[in-house]
């Protein structure tokens, strides 16, 4: 393994406001997401009738379409060097689709249009994102830029279903066109930033190969972790809430704040670990944060109170320990290489993990009340094996996540070179 030396293009850093204007879609596109989601059982089951299985599939198909479809754009956008343009076309398709969704539509029809515009959603993030790899000016990532829109995306989560919520009092099909309007705005602003897309994938530029990927662990190991931490999540949603309800007895209310106790951690957390890359190896900030993330979630059926929500904010605080050094670690995969298509496998990953996690969830607990165990069991069961998911895949990376920390030890003796790694090279030990 090696640090390599080659030269870099060198493109001007980053202004406060362009840094601004790549938080703010980052954030606008994940908002759009969240205030979606309080609109599922009031338009689609109440409205207009469909079964309890639409509603699921509402919410996760859009992952798999996401998991296929945002790679495909982000390569289309790589290849033609036209991010600026694929990604305002995506933003409006994106608009177009969950419009559509307010449409008297059969469920296949209104799922067929959820799953493309999953991919579009993801693929303007993936675009947004990687427009983070074009300053190549210092030897360490940009990782005020990526810390600020990590931070924005996760603020987003956390804020999109209360702000979906309140929309809700202006009618059931609010939601949909709130976030429609969103995704038009976010077109707005990419048509108005015309060198905010500029070098992301520069003349000359090699084109992804899976293979070459699979051995970087700038990528292999973010993207698994991100596959795990989403997968922990999906089992999560689901199954915490008929916890909360049916175990802890917590109202509606309780429970949303107890949600709101692992996000907000999430969302405030991710920028400083973020900037934390510049002092500490990335490596192992995420070794850490993945071990942490993994204990936690084993407790989470076994604590109720004062303990259940340290666990929920300890679980928050780890998870962003993994999620903003793994952006800092995408961003910078390989010298001139694509870097939308990198972005988009990388959030591929997670989508696959989340479309994943509610399905295990839901089939264990399932197979556990056929055979008898009580709710308490049951759900902490699927939170331990959540758990060590999670635990499993750090273990599973441990020699990745050891060559991304030997990187960052060889970048602080020669702070001159570039962070990418050469995955021939550091495969040859």
């Amino acid at each position: 393994m090696s640090v390599s030396s080659a030269p870099v293009a060198v493109i001007a850093p980053r202004s406060p406001v362009a840094t601004a204007t790549v938080a703010t879609m980052a954030f606008l596109v994940m908002l759009g997401s969240g205030v979606i989601m309080p609109a599922v059982r009031p338009f689609l089951g109440e409205q207009r009738h469909f079964s309890e299985g639409t509603l699921h599939a509402f919410m996760s198909v859009n992952m798999l379409g996401a998991a296929i479809g945002a790679p495909l754009a982000a390569i289309l956008a790589d290849r033609a060097r036209a991010h600026r343009a694929v990604c305002i076309a995506l933003a409006l398709l994106d608009a177009t689709l969950l419009g559509a969704c307010t449409l008297d539509l059969s469920g296949p029809a209104i799922l067929a249009l959820r799953a493309c515009q999953g991919a579009a959603n993801v693929g303007v993030l993936s675009i947004v994102l990687s427009s983070v790899a074009r300053d190549r000016s210092t030897s360490k990532p940009h990782t005020t830029t990526l810390g600020v829109a990590g931070a924005g995306i996760m603020l987003a989560v956390a804020l999109g279903p209360a702000v979906g919520g309140a929309l809700l009092r202006l009618g059931t099909v609010a939601p949909l066109r709130a976030a429609a309007a969103l995704a038009l705005v976010v077109a707005s602003i990419a048509a108005g930033s015309p060198t905010a897309f500029d070098g992301i994938t520069p003349r000359g530029s090699r084109r992804i190969d899976v293979r070459t990927l699979a051995r970087d662990p700038l990528f292999m190991a973010p993207a698994l972790l991100a596959f795990a931490e989403r997968f922990t999540v999906g089992c999560f949603v689901v199954t915490f809430s008929l916890y909360a309800h049916d175990v802890r007895h917590l109202s509606d209310g309780e429970t949303g704040l107890h949600y709101s106790l692992f996000l907000l951690p999430f969302a405030l957390a991710t920028y400083p670990f973020a900037r934390g890359t510049e002092r500490f190896p990335r490596g192992t900030m995420m070794t850490v944060g993945g071990v942490l993330y993994g204990i936690t979630f084993l407790t989470f059926g076994w604590t109720s109170g004062v303990g259940l929500g340290v666990a929920l904010m300890l679980a928050g605080l780890s998870s962003a320990m993994v999620y903003g050094p793994s952006l800092c670690c995408v961003a910078k995969v390989g010298t001139g290489t694509e870097r939308a298509t990198s972005m988009a496998l990388f959030h591929a990953a997670g989508c696959l993990g989340m479309l994943l996690g509610p399905a295990a969830a839901g089939i264990l607990s399932a197979i556990l009340r056929h055979a008898g165990f009580a709710d308490p069991t049951r759900y902490a069961t699927v939170f331990m094996v959540a758990g060590a998911a999670q635990l499993a895949a750090v273990v599973a990376l441990r020699s990745p996540l050891r060559r991304l920390r030997e990187a960052d030890a060889a970048l602080e003796r020669a702070p001159g070179a570039s962070l990418t790694m050469n995955p021939q090279q550091s495969t040859s030990r």
